[in-house]
Order: C-alpha cells, then structure tokens, then sequence
C-alpha cells in the first residue's frame, strides 16, 4: 500500500492542530483529556478534538467552568458523544457538527492523472458558475469552492461536472473542497478532482487536509479510496449567547 503520511507531515499537523486548539504538540501523544479557554469571534462554542488517546477540548472563556465541571471523572468515549453535550449544556446549545473525519496525505502518487482533469484558470469562472447552479445554494456554499486558491475540475464534452480545490491553513495544509454536479454524482468525478488537486498541493510542499462528517458516506468512500491517512476527529458545539 502507498505510504499516505509522513513523520513530517505528522510533525506539521501537530504544530498546526496545538497552535488552534492552546495545547502542545506532544500533547496529542500523552493520553487524557486536556482543556483550554479560547478567546474567538462569533458565536459561543465548545471544540472537542480527538486524536489517538486524547481529547483537547477548547471552549469560549464564559463557557469553560461548564465544560470542565462537565467533563470531570468522564469516560473518553462519553465525553466525544454529541448527546452528551446537549445533556451538560442544556438550551444553550445551538447546533452540533459532528463527528467529523480529519484525513491527510503528503507522499505523491505515480499513477497518471485521469485525462477528462485540468486545472482551472483565471478565464474559467463562467464555467464555475454554471457548476453552482448544478447544486443547491447551501452545497455551494458549505462546499468553500468559491474561496479556493486553485482548483481541478472535471469535463465531460466540454461541460464542468466536478471540481476540487484547496484552501491554504496555517501556511502548510492544503484543506480540500469537492462539490460534483447534481445530475452527475456517485461516477468517481469528484474523486477524480480531489486526487488531482491533492498532488498539486503536496508537490509545493502542503500537507493535504480531508475533512467530512462520518455520516456523509460517499464522502468518507472518497477519503479512504484515495488513501488519506485518519489523524483524528472533532466535534463541534456551537452555543447560543446569554
């Protein structure tokens, strides 16, 4: 099987994943849960961020007595469920994203690109647009394509199908978005897509980030073919302000 990560590109995803979360990079390897106060904009919310015998939780500075009294004498697996938030949290809680995969991949492929792939330049925008419009508008805009610093799309007879593109985090991950036309869907177009610009990415030295949430099976599918290596899952609370 092809290496998907190396001890770099691991070292570089825990530099990024610390910085985020206030903890330290060798934090992820010492098992235990950790618990950090973060001042952010928007919204109040709690983070939880698993990785292998860890969970790094970071919350909003109001929320933190809560989430420590909360998560005090708890079991590991208990504490990553999204049911147990909504119990310790109460009304307050908004919404829960998650749990949500986290895959990357540094090493490069051998294997040809498939032909029907380009990448997309500055006169392609007309050919974006009308991929918008093959989906619903809350595809769009949950997909990111909009904001991607390069992306590869897929033609069939002239018409873009699908495409993927990356978005730069932290100056070393490559975060991946992938949205496929309704009427094309579950032919391998966006996989195609993602596979091309993910060895675009790691070619200048990026660390290709796949993120999806467990539920969306196709796109696990996507992940796992492709050979992105699990680092870790998170969820997401999203509260309400009092």
């Amino acid at each position: 099987m092809t290496m998907r990560l190396s001890e770099d590109g691991v070292r570089k995803i825990d530099v990024f994943w610390a910085n985020d979360l206030g903890c330290l990079p060798e934090d992820f390897h010492k098992a235990g849960l950790g618990i950090a106060e973060r001042e952010a904009s928007g919204p109040l919310y709690t983070h939880l961020f698993r990785r292998l015998e860890r969970i790094q939780v970071d919350c909003s500075p109001s929320l933190y007595k809560n989430v420590r009294n909360a998560v005090q004498g708890r079991g590991m697996e208990e504490v990553f469920e999204p049911a147990f938030w909504r119990a310790a949290l109460g009304d307050s809680v908004e919404r829960i994203l998650g749990p949500t995969y986290l895959g990357y991949k540094d090493v490069t492929e051998e294997d040809p690109i498939d032909p029907r792939v380009r990448l997309l330049g500055m006169n392609d925008g007309a050919l974006l647009d009308r991929l918008r419009h093959g989906v619903t508008s809350q595809e769009w805009e949950e997909g990111g394509l909009k904001d991607c610093e390069q992306i590869a799309g897929y033609f069939l007879e002239g018409s873009l199908v699908a495409a993927a593109g990356y978005k730069v985090w932290g100056g070393t991950l490559a975060h991946i978005c992938v949205m496929t036309h309704a009427g094309f869907r579950s032919h391998g177009y966006g996989r195609a897509c993602v596979r091309n610009i993910t060895q675009e990415a790691i070619k200048i030295g990026l660390v290709a980030q796949y993120q999806t949430l467990f539920e969306n099976k196709p796109s696990i599918a996507v992940a796992r073919a492709l050979e992105f290596e699990e680092y870790g899952q998170r969820v997401f609370v999203r509260c309400k302000s009092v």
